[in-house]
């Protein structure tokens, strides 16, 4: 009993963790290039170039530690970036960097809090 709740503090701590990386890494970047891109059709783009450094980071972690990758264990994972980088772009064309930071953070903690607490996932296909 006491190393399953060992284990699930560490597994709690690192969740925690990840989070942190993920949104301070992935913001800084999309923040830069939400302010060189001149053009408001870049939408797109913004939105995959912040999704895929969201998720990246994290596939790349967990390929490097041997085991297998949280975006192909928890869908919501991608879904969450996805959220946090469309509201990003968004809120920073109408209110600024600050606000579009705090906003699309406080949106992915949500989204994955969310999950975890009601073991939320995408649908799969059944074979």
């Amino acid at each position: 009993m006491k190393e399953l709740y060992r284990y699930l503090r560490l597994t709690v701590l690192f969740a925690k963790k990840d989070i942190k990386g993920m949104l301070s890494y992935r913001y800084s970047f999309l923040i830069n290039c939400i302010s060189q891109a001149l053009d408001y059709s870049m939408t797109f783009l913004l939105t995959f170039l912040g999704t895929l450094t969201g998720v990246g980071g994290g596939l790349l972690r967990d390929m490097m530690a041997g085991v297998p990758p949280y975006i192909f264990v928890k869908h919501v994972y991608a879904c969450a970036s996805v959220a946090g980088a469309i509201s990003c772009v968004w809120i920073y064309r109408a209110f600024g960097q600050i606000p579009a930071m705090i906003i699309a953070s406080a949106l992915v903690i949500l989204i994955r809090t969310l999950a975890a607490h009601y073991r939320w996932n995408l649908p799969h296909i059944r074979l």
